[in-house]
Order: C-alpha cells, then sequence, then structure tokens
C-alpha cells in the first residue's frame, strides 16, 4: 500500500512540472509594434514607474507573441531577447505588417538545429511554432535567426513554414 503511495504522489508530482510550461506551448506569431514609443513592461499587472520598465520599442519593432492576453496584454519577446508585457493595441499582427519582409517563417515540427549548413554542430531544438526569420538556404538546410535570442542556428527547410 505504502508503494502505491509514494508511486501515486510521484505521478502527481511529475503531472504538476509538466503543467507548469503550458503557457510555452502556446502558438507564437509575429507582430510588428505599430506606435511610434511603446513600454515593454516587466509585468502585465503593475507598471506604474519606471523600475517596472522593461525597455522601450520604437515603432516598427518585430516582436514574437503568444496568441493569448492577460488583461489586455500580450507577453512578448524581441529579436534582441528581451521579454516583457504590451498592449494589445500596439502590435500590428496583419500578415503585411508581421512579415512585410517575406523571411518570416514558422517551425512546423519540433526539430534539431545545427551550428554549421552541413547538419552538423549542435544548436539545441527549436519547438513548434517558433518563429524565425529566415537567412539563407544551402542545400536541404535553412540557416534562420530565431526571433525569441538572435541566435543564428541551421534547420532543415522542410520543418518550415512561411508566417
Amino acid at each position: 500500500m505504502k508503494r502505491i503511495s509514494r508511486i501515486l504522489v510521484a505521478f502527481v508530482l511529475l503531472l504538476a512540472l509538466c503543467a507548469a510550461p503550458l503557457e510555452a506551448l502556446a502558438s507564437t506569431n509575429i507582430g510588428v509594434i505599430n506606435a511610434s514609443s511603446v513600454n515593454l513592461w516587466e509585468d502585465y499587472k503593475n507598471h506604474n514607474s519606471d523600475a517596472d520598465r522593461v525597455c522601450t520599442l520604437k515603432k516598427g519593432t518585430k516582436v514574437s507573441y503568444n496568441s493569448g492576453t492577460k488583461n489586455g496584454y500580450h507577453k512578448v519577446t524581441t529579436s534582441s531577447g528581451k521579454t516583457g508585457w504590451v498592449y494589445d493595441s500596439y502590435i500590428d499582427k496583419s500578415s503585411s505588417g508581421a512579415s512585410s519582409s517575406g523571411k518570416t517563417y514558422t517551425v512546423t515540427k519540433t526539430t534539431k538545429a545545427y551550428l554549421n549548413s552541413d547538419g552538423t554542430g549542435r544548436g539545441g531544438y527549436l519547438y513548434k511554432g517558433n518563429a524565425v526569420i529566415k537567412i539563407s538556404t544551402k542545400g536541404k538546410y535553412t540557416k534562420v535567426k530565431k526571433v525569441s535570442n538572435g541566435k543564428y542556428v541551421w534547420v532543415l527547410t522542410s520543418r518550415l513554414t512561411k508566417a
């Protein structure tokens, strides 16, 4: 009986740990800041002072954001890796605004990322729904820039779709 109780407790703890990153599984989109100057806030609730501001984003800045909002704010990540909250109406989510360069792609299936164009060198993973910017293609691999952190990696071209 004690063994079953321990297994049950371990299972519940495992479920709790797995549930925590569910927000990260929300679909990621690319948008563009549409106002001349927008504050990127540390928290979507409390932003009354300069101490709560991560930085100021200029019009045209590309951001990745999750589809859900909290109190009208999207959690966004800039191409330089800064993360914070921006009010929904300050993000242009239209396809013309978000992918005017035509180089924004979405990862269709979680895949390995590589440091070299021949599929060698460990570059981590790109996850389904991640936003990337296409840089170049060589053979069956495409060099991309991760929107989330600005790092460059190579990925199988078949794992990308135009955003």
